[in-house]
């Protein structure tokens, strides 16, 4: 019998069967690895980064996700300046609140550099990813339409006989990646820009999932990021950022545009920040995002706020989204000399 769900369950499941839920965060800038493995190669130490998102708090059951990541550089003879490439790992969470649809998975990101220059200014990143994701429903929480007493509504005690729904399903994915980095470490001596694009094809082996008792291949999971920045004075970075998604026939662009006061590129102190930011996007035909931001070369803290713009704005208006980031990186002390960039000021990098 046709089944009836409460709508945060049939939003998810819109997605899921056009070919997966996948996360979605404001501060994309700071999902490492998720959308691109060559993530894994952008630093020469080890850095990990942490990320929440907590979206219509206001419900009983608000929509959450979560991703943890972290990195190690590969460098020639432990020399920085020799940076082969990084592995890295991500694990990430998705829980779509009435119905507990939740999405867990794990991935592992191994990515090389090809450096074009003896600057090692300009280069090209190349990653695989392999990762492994499960998929659940709380099959209590659900209502069916066979469940219903014309004279009472809602029987809870009446058996949903829906034998083919089944609560786990799992599948392991493939992806690769690459990108184009210039300037990546943000040398003023070098040049006053810095300009990254890069582009992932993700469930490239389009994984198969069966909950509900029809198989569904996912599509492959299409995203690409271009970042331009410039110092425009030695206290001020602007620079533009935009993502595209596309997975089957739903489609994604996120451009972003932020500002950083660079407050000193030298402190004193380990933990003294080097930057404060300030930022805003723009989710196409979805949300509006502000930004702000402070960190410094050993760690990085962002906290954003979402407010709807899509149809669902009206009923949503008190009920927006709210994303919170860490970030830290380390690197071994006989390295930080050699690395020009320890307190880089560039957040976005």
């Amino acid at each position: 019998m046709r089944k009836v769900l409460v709508i945060g369950l049939f939003i998810g499941f819109c997605s899921y069967s056009s070919s997966a839920q996948e996360l979605n965060f404001s501060q994309f800038f700071n999902i490492k690895q998720y959308y691109n493995p060559i993530d894994a190669a952008s630093f020469e130490g080890t850095d990990a980064y942490l990320i929440y998102r907590n979206q219509w708090q206001g419900l009983p059951n608000p929509f959450t996700s979560s991703q943890f990541s972290a990195s190690h550089g590969i460098l020639k003879n432990g020399d920085p300046e020799e940076h082969l490439g990084g592995i890295g790992f991500e694990v990430h969470n998705f829980n779509s609140g009435p119905g507990n649809y939740n999405v867990l998975g794990a991935s592992v990101s191994p990515a090389y550099n090809v450096f074009f220059n003896q600057s090692k200014s300009s280069k090209a990143v190349f990653g695989l990813k392999l990762g492994y994701e499960q998929r659940s429903i709380g099959i209590n929480d659900l209502t069916w339409g066979n469940q219903y007493n014309p004279n009472i509504g809602f029987d809870a005690s009446l058996d949903p006989n829906e034998p083919n729904f089944g609560e786990n399903v799992s599948a392991i994915t493939v992806g690769a990646g690459a990108g184009y980095y210039f300037n990546h470490k943000s040398n003023d001596e070098i040049s006053h820009w810095s300009f990254h694009i890069k582009a992932a094809g993700l469930n490239l082996n389009k994984p198969e999932y069966n909950l509900s008792g029809v198989k569904t291949a996912s599509e492959i999971f299409i995203t690409s990021e271009i970042g331009l920045h410039y110092l425009i004075h030695e206290h001020y970075l602007i620079g533009t950022d935009i993502l595209y998604l596309k997975q089957g026939d739903n489609e994604l662009i996120n451009p972003g545009l932020n500002l950083s006061y660079i407050i000193n590129k030298n402190p004193s102190h380990n933990f003294a920040p080097t930057w404060v930011k300030v930022g805003a996007s723009y989710r196409l035909d979805n949300a509006y995002m502000g930004l702000i931001g402070i960190g410094n070369g050993l760690y990085r803290i962002h906290f954003s706020y979402d407010l709807s713009s899509n149809s669902l704005s009206d009923a949503s208006s008190n009920y927006n989204a709210y994303e919170i980031s860490l970030g830290f990186r380390f690197i071994k002390k006989k390295h930080t000399e050699s690395i020009k960039y320890n307190n880089n000021h560039n957040p976005r990098i």
